[in-house]
């Protein structure tokens, strides 16, 4: 999609959300990091209850990730952090 002009604000700005937090999910590192750099928000609520992608990167281990996106300015969130600490990561 980026390839074809899809930008990651704007109008475009909820298939980006979407699209970061399904490559955080997939724990697709070089995807996450190409959306971050074209301007996905990794703060933004994308998953089922509000999740964001940092959640859904400590949720599935992805712990490079979690520390990727909290560098883009993503919000650390108590339970992701929790979780992490009862996995023992």
């Amino acid at each position: 999609l980026l390839d074809h002009g899809v930008r990651c604000s704007g109008h475009h700005r909820e298939l980006a959300r979407r699209a970061l937090f399904t490559a955080v999910e997939a724990g697709a590192e070089a995807m996450a990091e190409r959306l971050l750099r074209a301007g996905a928000d990794p703060a933004l609520p994308a998953g089922r209850g509000g999740e964001d992608a940092f959640a859904r990167a400590i949720a599935g281990g992805h712990l490079g990730l979690a520390r990727r996106l909290r560098e883009a300015g993503a919000p650390s969130s108590v339970p992701a952090l929790l979780h992490a600490c009862r996995r023992g990561d």
